[in-house]
């Protein structure tokens, strides 16, 4: 085997390595992880991580991506990889990626946390307490 092949060989052994890392080490980490559009045409795993526009990406929801479902467009399949205690909410498109009881989010400038599990609603109409 040849240089060439051993460095291949180690990177993706690293990428494989990195997906498991804590999201605080992962985001440090970033360029440990491919480019979503390196996957175009493949399929992604639920949990499995991308990079897109200097953001980590986490996939929600598995399938075979494509052109026009960059991670930051389409919540639905990934969400980013936030340390924030309060992220800004996002409206959830079904059960896989709505809010559970305890989650935080900040939206029109006020802390939030959900109420109720399978939180699909918006902060302030149903399933949220206001942390004041």
């Amino acid at each position: 085997m040849n240089i060439v092949e051993q460095a291949k060989k180690i990177r993706k052994m690293t990428v494989e390595a990195a997906q498991s890392l804590p999201d605080e080490q992962a985001i440090a980490s970033i360029l440990l992880f491919d480019k979503w559009e390196d996957f175009i045409g493949k399929s992604v795993s639920v949990k499995q991580r991308v990079q897109d526009n200097g953001s980590l990406y986490e996939c929600v929801q598995a399938h075979i991506l494509q052109s026009n479902w960059q991670p930051s467009a389409t919540p639905a399949l990934w969400k980013k990889v936030s340390l924030e205690e309060f992220p800004e909410w996002v409206q959830p498109t079904g059960g896989h990626d709505a809010y559970q009881i305890g989650d935080k989010v900040m939206c029109n400038g006020k802390k939030w946390v959900s109420t109720a599990n399978g939180n699909v609603w918006a902060p302030g109409a149903y399933g949220w307490e206001e942390i004041l």
